[in-house]
């Protein structure tokens, strides 16, 4: 079983078992959903090592067809004036060729390796963008039971009218005490009315003989 096939028989199989438990759901979704970023990761590492080692088969690839060129070059120059060496270059010719034809079946294995691991990265991440939105819907959905629930809890304790009622009573009593401590009684306040009253004839007859004194 390859390695891909393992993560996701084993995400699904950690994720099924969670379901029919009584857990903490968003942590083990959560710990699925890190299992699926290492894995991708791996993925993505994988991916480049091979990508880097394809462009390095075209390279020599392109560098052995540039060297068979080149002897064929040489070949036609030396040909007429020493036909040996003319053999012995298109002999290297031959020996780049063979080269050539190897590269060109590695190089198509790796497109082969290459194409698989980038399906596979990218399937692995479409799961990984998947599971991140079931879990937020999941969380959604228990954010609305958990208040819904808060709700009815609320709801369901009918004594509350009452206990407002008395909490009520109790303040405006209060309220009435503190009122009534605040007032003076009535014969403080009529005393307080007289001394103000008389200050104030006494500042008038002062007012009155300054005036008189002056003219």
């Amino acid at each position: 079983m390859g390695m891909f096939k393992r993560f996701t028989t084993t995400v699904s199989a950690s994720v099924d078992k969670a379901v029919n438990r009584i857990e903490n759901h968003d942590a083990i979704v959560d710990a699925a959903l890190k299992d699926a970023q290492r894995a991708s990761a791996t993925f993505r590492v994988r991916l480049e090592r091979v990508r880097r080692d394809g462009r390095a088969l075209t390279k020599r690839r392109d560098d052995a067809a540039a060297a068979a060129e080149k002897w064929a070059t040489r070949a036609r120059q030396v040909a007429e004036d020493d036909e040996a060496r003319a053999l012995d270059c298109l002999k290297r010719r031959r020996d780049c060729t063979a080269q050539i034809e190897a590269l060109d079946v590695s190089i198509d294995e790796h497109k082969t390796l290459e194409a698989k691991l980038d399906a596979q990265t990218r399937e692995i991440e479409e799961r990984i963008r998947a599971i991140s939105r079931q879990r937020n819907l999941m969380r959604s959905r228990a954010s609305v039971t958990e208040a819904m629930d808060a709700m009815a809890r609320v709801e369901s304790q009918n004594d509350l009218d009452d206990t407002f009622e008395r909490w009520d009573i109790q303040l405006s009593e209060s309220e009435i005490r503190s009122d009534a401590a605040a007032l003076p009684d009535r014969l403080e306040r009529e005393f307080a009315c007289d001394e103000k009253h008389a200050d104030l004839k006494a500042e008038l007859a002062d007012l009155m003989r300054r005036d008189g004194e002056t003219q």
